[in-house]
């Protein structure tokens, strides 16, 4: 929720306002007022011609969030589940270590050992290949061909 600092023209103007004394002392009570609270006040009270004058009479209270980590009180639980966990990271750096695995498989690493010789396999990708490396001919035959024709050498 975002609070406003209860500056001396904002307790002023509340003390000023027609409200009665119980809730200008609920409004005056603390150093901030929730903002709320504040457009409850407006649309009551309408002290200032808008609510952008009124909210120019206050400062924006921003809460410090910067804790350090030992103001906050640990548990015993969570204590021990952090060291739990920091066994277990040092134990599996250690086998990492210890058994480095041989094998580097990724995504992109082709895995013929697994599958067996296929000769139909085999003809799809020679007949994928000539009819790559084919079209790629057609397409700069096709692209010398324009920039013959266009540049005007084929005019004589």
């Amino acid at each position: 929720m975002t609070n406003f600092k209860l500056t001396k023209e904002l307790a002023a103007l509340i003390s000023e306002s027609s409200l009665s004394s119980e809730d200008k002392a609920s409004y005056l009570e603390n150093d901030t007022i929730g903002h709320d609270s504040l457009v409850k006040f407006y649309h009551e009270c309408r002290p200032k011609a808008s609510m952008l004058e009124l909210l120019k009479t206050t400062q924006l209270v921003v809460p410090n969030k910067n804790v350090p980590n030992e103001a906050v009180p640990k548990t015993k639980e969570f204590i021990q589940t952090m060291e739990t966990l920091r066994l277990r990271a040092k134990e599996e750096e250690y086998q990492r270590l210890v058994n480095p695995s041989l094998a580097r498989n990724t995504l992109y690493e082709p895995k013929f050992d697994d599958e067996p010789f296929d000769t139909v396999r085999q003809h799809k990708e020679t007949k994928n290949h000539i009819t790559t490396m084919f079209n790629i001919f057609i397409s700069v035959a096709s692209v010398v061909y324009a920039i013959w024709y266009w540049t005007g050498s084929s005019w004589g």
